[in-house]
C-alpha cells in the first residue's frame, strides 16, 4: 500500500510539472489571453492612458473585480503572467490538499492519483492556459471550511468573491446555521470593505459607465443568446440543443424558479429534519449559483472539483459521474447530434447532476434515519 501511495505521489508531481511546463511554453511564445485583458484594464484605469471603455468591456464583472489586479500596475507583463500562474496553481493544490486534510488525517494513493489527474481536468487546464485566476477563487471558496486562521480564511474568501462574485453564495449556508452567524457577519463586513475600497480607489465615474453597459447585455431582458461552448449557462445550453440564438427570457426565468423551489425545499428539510453537513450544503448552493449564472465560463466550474475529488477519494464512487463529465472538453468530441450538444454542455450538465445528487443523498439519509427510528 505504501509503495502504491509513493507511485501515486510521483505521478502527481510528474503531471503537474508537465502542466507547469506547458503553461510556461504559452507564456514564452504567446500570452495568457484572459489575464492580458485584466492586465491591460488595470493599466488603463489611471493616468493619461485612462480608457474606462476598455476596462469595462474587459470583463462581465463589476468594477471591484479589478481591485486584486491593482498589484500588477506597471509590473512587466511576463513577470505578471508568471506570478498569476504560480499563485493560481498554488491555489488549486492548496484547496484540494487542505480540504482533504480537514476531513481525513492522511492522504491516500487514490487522493494523489486523482489530484494528478486534475492537472488534465479541462476547467483547470483551461483557466491556467488563459491566465484566469480561478485557482485563487477555488482556494477562497474552501478557505471558510479548511483554514483555522480567521484573517487568512476571510481574506482569501473576500479576494475570491471580488474576483468572480458567485462565491458569495456560499455565505447563504451561514444564514441558516445559527452556530455560524458570527462567521457570516465578519465575512459580510470584509466584503463590504472590499466594495468601499473599490469606490475609493477606482475612478469615480467607472460605476456609472459599467451600469450603462450592463443594461445592454443583461440576459434577464435579452432574447439573443450566445451559443458559444465557452458559455455553460442554461440559456446557452438550450440554444445549442435547439440550434437557435434567440430565447424568450421566460424560459430562463422558469428554470431559475424551479431551482429556487428545490433550494427552498432543501433548506426547509434541513431545518425540520436532519442537520445538513456544512460542505454539502455550501456546494449545493454553489452549484445553484453556477446553474443560474448568466455567463458561467467553463473554467468557473473548477471550484466544484475539490469537493468531487474528496467524495471520490473517500470511496463515494458515484461522484465519478459528475467529476468525469465536468473534467472533459466537449469540443474535443467529434460526435454529432444530441451527443455533441450534450458534451458541448458538459460542465452545465455535470453541475446539474451534482446539484440533484446532493439533494437525493440528503433525502436518502433522512429515509435511513426514519427507518432506524
Amino acid at each position: 500500500m505504501k509503495l502504491s501511495k509513493n507511485i501515486a505521489f510521483l505521478f502527481f508531481v510528474s503531471v503537474w510539472i508537465l502542466r507547469i511546463i506547458k503553461i510556461g511554453f504559452i507564456i514564452d511564445h504567446g500570452i495568457l489571453s484572459d489575464f492580458n485583458l485584466f492586465y491591460q484594464a488595470v493599466n488603463h484605469l489611471f493616468g493619461p492612458d485612462q480608457n474606462l471603455n476598455l476596462v469595462i468591456k474587459s470583463s462581465y464583472g463589476p468594477p471591484f473585480i479589478y481591485l486584486p489586479f491593482l498589484i500588477f500596475i506597471n509590473m512587466p507583463f511576463k513577470v505578471a503572467e508568471i506570478s498569476i500562474t504560480l499563485v493560481s496553481i498554488i491555489g488549486y493544490l492548496f484547496a484540494f490538499y487542505y480540504l482533504w486534510k480537514s476531513y481525513y488525517k492522511e492522504t491516500t494513493a487514490l487522493f494523489w492519483l486523482l489530484l494528478g489527474v486534475m492537472s488534465f481536468s479541462f476547467p483547470i487546464s483551461y483557466s491556467l492556459g488563459m491566465g484566469n485566476p480561478i485557482g485563487i477563487v477555488t482556494l477562497g471558496v474552501y478557505s471558510l471550511f479548511v483554514l483555522k486562521d480567521n484573517f487568512w480564511k476571510r481574506f482569501l474568501f473576500v479576494i475570491s468573491s471580488l474576483l468572480k462574485i458567485f462565491p458569495i453564495s456560499v455565505l447563504s449556508y451561514f444564514v441558516f446555521n445559527k452556530l455560524n452567524k458570527k462567521e457570516l457577519f465578519y465575512s459580510l463586513m470584509s466584503l463590504l470593505t472590499g466594495l468601499l475600497l473599490s469606490i475609493v480607489l477606482l475612478p469615480k465615474n467607472i460605476w456609472f459607465e459599467y451600469l450603462i453597459w450592463l443594461n445592454k447585455i443583461n440576459p434577464i431582458n435579452k432574447e439573443i443568446i450566445n451559443p458559444s461552448i465557452y458559455n455553460q449557462s442554461y440559456s446557452s445550453t438550450v440554444s445549442r440543443f435547439l440550434k437557435i440564438t434567440d430565447l424568450p427570457p421566460f424560459y430562463y426565468h422558469f428554470f431559475i424558479f424551479v431551482l429556487i423551489a428545490v433550494v427552498v425545499y432543501y433548506i426547509w428539510l434541513s431545518k425540520k429534519r436532519i442537520k445538513v453537513e456544512p460542505l454539502d450544503a455550501s456546494v449545493f448552493i454553489l452549484s445553484f449559483s453556477l446553474l443560474i449564472h448568466p455567463y458561467p465560463w467553463q473554467y468557473y466550474f473548477a471550484v466544484l472539483l475539490p469537493y468531487l475529488v474528496l467524495k471520490v477519494a473517500s470511496k463515494n464512487y458515484i461522484f465519478l459521474i459528475p467529476l468525469i463529465l465536468m473534467s472533459i472538453d466537449g469540443n474535443r468530441f467529434f460526435w454529432s447530434g444530441l451527443l455533441k450538444y450534450f458534451f458541448d454542455s458538459a460542465q452545465f450538465f455535470s453541475t446539474l447532476i451534482l446539484f440533484f445528487m446532493i439533494l437525493f443523498s440528503y433525502l436518502y439519509k433522512i429515509k435511513v434515519r426514519t427507518y432506524k427510528l
